[in-house]
């Protein structure tokens, strides 16, 4: 996700200068700063990843069957 919350619920987005743990603003579980390497510019892109990813279940991340 590209946006989480402060510890005092202000909105940061994810980028190089953001704080290393912020709180999901969907399920207030503790999400992480993750990189990724862009392959054509060689850049970063940054964004929020939950730390307990495979037993969290939140309302963002699930998904639709049909």
């Amino acid at each position: 996700m590209k946006t989480a919350l402060t510890a005092d619920g202000r909105a940061i987005e994810a980028s190089a200068n953001a704080p290393p743990e912020a709180i999901c603003p969907y399920c207030q579980a503790v999400v992480t700063l993750r990189s990724r390497k862009l392959m054509g510019n060689g850049g970063k892109t940054y964004y929020w990843r939950h730390q307990q990813n495979s037993k969290l279940q939140c309302v963002k991340r699930a998904r639709i069957r049909g």
